[in-house]
């Protein structure tokens, strides 16, 4: 993939990524809403870290599949393809549901900071959809003749647009009148995000 394009790319799918409706927007904005402003920036930082292990482990998979065999590295691609048509189609089809997020605001005890940390690491990087689906995009993105500092850049710019984007959300939610705005705009971000991913895997599968 052209470098311009590529960032073109990962910019789009990693905003929307990180703004569709998952555990991650519900640890962040329960902790946010429940506790504190500075409990939700700390989960958002557990978040985050998380998506940096699973960012990292998926170019060191995929950068190893590049160098002993191209025909391996072609089966995760279409592999990763038909996941993002999966996810795209799953979104395009989903019904609207009452915008809850299985949150109860209830008044408590602010966490500590290592614990709202460790729950949003813990939050992110033990959910199994989030290493399909960064070894799919990523798998879309690079390949033999992409350049090591030019995957460094797209690893870079996925981390900090999420790590921007929970830090945001958690600042913003210790307004919690903004959390059923949030949730309405949420089930658009969804149909948007399904088209993307749809596109993408297509695309994928026929180049």
């Amino acid at each position: 993939m052209h470098e311009t394009s590529g960032f073109v790319t990962t910019t789009v799918v990693a905003i929307l990524g990180a703004i569709s409706p998952g555990p991650n927007i519900v640890v962040v904005t329960k902790n946010s809403l429940t506790y504190s402003r500075k409990t939700g920036i700390y989960t958002a930082f557990g978040v985050s870290l998380g998506v940096f292990i699973h960012i990292a482990y998926c170019f060191i998979a995929l950068s190893f599949f590049i160098v002993k065999s191209a025909f391996l590295f072609n089966i995760i691609k279409y592999i990763g393809a038909a996941y993002l048509i999966y996810l795209g189609l799953r979104l395009l089809l989903s019904k609207r549901s009452i915008p809850t997020n299985g949150i109860e605001i209830v008044p408590e005890s602010d966490l500590n900071a290592m614990k709202a940390l460790k729950m949003g690491f813990f939050t992110n990087v033990l959910n199994p959809q989030a290493t399909l689906f960064f070894l799919s995009f990523f798998s879309l993105l690079i390949d033999p003749y992409t350049p090591l500092i030019i995957q460094i850049a797209y690893a870079i710019e996925v981390w900090l647009i999420a790590l921007s984007w929970y830090c945001f959300l958690a600042f913003l939610l210790s307004h919690s009148i903004l959390k059923s705005r949030l949730a309405y705009v949420q089930y658009y971000i969804g149909k948007v995000m399904g088209g993307v991913l749809l596109a993408l895997g297509l695309k994928a599968a026929i180049d």
